[in-house]
């Protein structure tokens, strides 16, 4: 009986380890996508040369349009090369694609990036990190009127910001590149 009585005490003495440790079930998490790997391609619209992720599918339905596939994402950026004969008509090009952005955003909050290219091009870069389903678009002019504009649209609304923010941010990173490439 004592016997008994000294394995049960040791066993008891050995299972507590006195920690405050607890275990809970970790909270739900949405699925991460791998991102693309930054590697570029030269495309063209219409007159302009500018790198596009080389992992992308790409779609041209005129000559100055381009659609670049994001299948991970569920994402295609839709762009447009267009050339105008005055100031005035590039003037009234880029403030109906700035209202058609604001428009995109929905009164989402969005960051606007303004920056020169190597090449001339003055680049407006739109991103929101907000669930909308459109969360990068440009606008880039250059001094020989001509206007390259592009918006990225999901393909469904996203349910939430933080399933989507690796992904907007690699969006960004590419729209950027092309904007720095844009020639």
């Amino acid at each position: 009986m004592t016997k008994l009585l000294f394995a049960i005490l040791l066993l008891a003495a050995t299972s507590c380890t006195g920690s405050e440790e607890r275990t809970y079930p970790k909270r739900r998490a949405f699925p991460r996508v791998e991102t693309y790997a930054p590697e570029f391609r030269t495309d063209t619209a219409g007159s302009v040369i500018f790198q596009s992720n080389a992992h992308t599918g790409k779609d041209r339905q005129q000559d100055n349009w381009l659609s670049l596939d994001y299948p991970k994402y569920k994402a295609t950026a839709y762009l447009s090369a267009l050339e105008f004969d005055d100031d005035k008509s590039l003037a009234e090009a880029i403030a109906n694609r700035r209202q058609r952005m604001s428009l995109n955003l929905g009164g989402a909050v969005c960051r606007t990036d303004n920056f020169r290219n190597g090449n001339g091009f003055d680049c407006e870069l739109v991103t929101t990190g907000e669930a909308v389903p459109t969360p990068v678009q440009f606008i880039a002019t250059d001094s020989l009127r001509r206007m390259v504009s592009c918006t990225v649209v999901f393909k469904e609304t996203p349910k939430s910001t933080d399933s989507i923010a690796p992904i907007v941010k690699a969006l960004e990173d590419d729209m950027y590149h092309l904007l720095q490439s844009l020639r």
